[in-house]
Parts: C-alpha cells; structure tokens; sequence
C-alpha cells in the first residue's frame, strides 16, 4: 500500500518534531544515518521519498517507536507499545538461557 502526499509529509513532519524534540542538528541525523546533511535535507523537506529502511533507520537513531512515526501516537488499539523495552526484555531471556545452557555444558563435562 502507498502513502499519499498527505501522509508522507506528516510523516515527514513527525520526523522532523522528534528530531527537534531530541535537540539533534540534521547534521548529527545525516552521520547517524550516514548520508550527508543535503541527503538528509532533502528527506526532511520532503524532495527525497523515504524508503522503509530509511524510516526504520530514523526511528532507531530518534529512539522512537515507529507507530509514533507513522501515526502520531504510542500505542496500537489501547495497547502501549514499548519496543526498547520489549527488545530488553528479548535479550535478558536470551541471556538467561545462554547461562541455562552453558550449566547444562559445565555439568555433562563433569560426567
């Protein structure tokens, strides 16, 4: 499905509001992406279309979630959406079985 005009600059609009709200410069945005500061001026003036991976990236470097990007607001039908949390969550349970894993290692080496 494609985005209309209207819902890319909007889009492009709640780019930019996060951005500000972070105190980056589009210089610092530009690095972060790695583009240069023209290339990241043209996304955010709405002269270059915004790829997902473009988008995804962005979200990352502004620490935002997506939806916020995409629709404005934090949460899907009600539901909060935390995905720093989630991810933290997903990495701590990962760890978890890693040390699982390596007793039961440590304990078949014994036998």
């Amino acid at each position: 499905m494609q985005t209309t005009k209207t819902e890319s600059r909007l889009i492009i609009q709640r780019i930019k509001e996060q951005r500000l709200l972070q105190n980056f410069t589009q210089e610092y945005m530009a690095f972060e992406l790695g583009i240069t500061q023209g290339g990241y001026c043209a996304i955010e003036s709405g002269r270059t279309s915004l790829s997902i991976n473009q988008l995804l990236d962005i979200a990352k470097v502004l620490q935002a979630p997506l939806i916020r990007l995409l629709e404005g607001k934090d949460c899907i039908d009600g539901a909060k959406v935390d995905f720093n949390k989630t991810v933290e969550r997903l990495n701590q349970q990962v760890e978890k079985m890693i040390q699982q894993n390596q007793e039961i290692l440590n304990l078949l080496k014994e036998k």
